[in-house]
This record gives structure tokens, sequence and C-alpha cells, in this order.
């Protein structure tokens, strides 16, 4: 269990919906899922890897507005900050290629 908001905040376990339908969307997570379907970076073999991109996500890339114009942004954004030198301590970095 990962009992963090969309924000990122830990919250303890009495703070959880009392169902699925109480849940909200943290759109970090989503990124962090997107970029790596993109190849930002590899799928890493331990557990709540996608976690810890969401929230090194959430903290290098701006996410303005809502919709799939601003989430199309974040994404190209994301998918920068991940090859960067920034994530190169991140579980499954992937440097990028000099030219």
């Amino acid at each position: 269990m990962h009992p963090f908001d969309a924000s990122g905040k830990r919250h303890g376990v009495e703070a959880l919906p009392l169902s699925i339908a109480g849940l909200t969307d943290d759109p970090f997570h989503s990124l962090a899922a997107f970029a790596r379907r993109a190849g930002a970076y590899r799928k890493p073999k331990r557990a709540y890897a996608s976690f810890v991109w969401a929230d090194f996500l959430r903290q290098h890339v701006p996410f303005a507005g809502s919709g799939r114009g601003a989430f199309s942004l974040a994404l190209v954004q994301s998918i920068s900050v991940a090859r960067s030198k920034a994530a190169a301590a991140m579980p499954g970095y992937i440097a990028q290629k000099r030219r």
C-alpha cells in the first residue's frame, strides 16, 4: 500500500476511502507510466518504483492546466527529465546518448 495523495502527501490508513470510487487520480503516476512506455526509462524490478518516479516527476515537471493538451506537454517534459542527468540515481535510468 502507498498511502499518498495526488500531491504526494503521505496520509494514515484511516484517510483511505471506503471504496475504490473514492480514490483520486495522481497525474504524476500516470506520467511516470506513460514515460516508461515511451522508453524514457526501463521498468525497474523493485516494487513501488513507479511511485518513486511519480514523486521525482512531481518535483521536476510543471503540470499546468488539465486535459489532453496539458498532459501531453507534461509527458514530453517528463520524458526529457527522465533521460537527464537529474534522474541518474533513479531506478531504471537510461542515459542520453551523446551525439
